[in-house]
């Protein structure tokens, strides 16, 4: 994860469609939690998981905060989801 630019998160992942229960086409769903505002932002419908990247708008408010980062994927007909990851935490810019 990347959270260099000001107002966005940038979610950065291995495809690993080819093993278990992952599918080219899955979704990245993707979680910033800011603990100080008590607020979060989440994307459900991310890029296939092939795509490796993803970007999440934060508000300008969070610059400074600490913002905790989770992700899972989504079977592109939503019928299966991931267990969640937690990525980590850092401050947003």
């Amino acid at each position: 994860t990347d959270l260099a630019t000001p107002g966005e998160v940038t979610f950065n992942w291995d495809d690993n469609s080819a093993e278990g229960n992952a599918n080219a086409t899955d979704k990245a769903m993707l979680l910033v939690y800011n603990p100080s505002k008590k607020e979060s932002i989440s994307l459900t419908d991310g890029a296939d998981r092939t795509v490796g990247t993803q970007i999440v708008a934060i508000p300008t408010t969070y610059a400074g905060d600490t913002v905790e980062l989770f992700m899972a994927f989504i079977t592109a007909d939503g019928s299966q989801v991931s267990n969640s990851t937690y990525l980590g935490s850092g401050i947003a810019n």
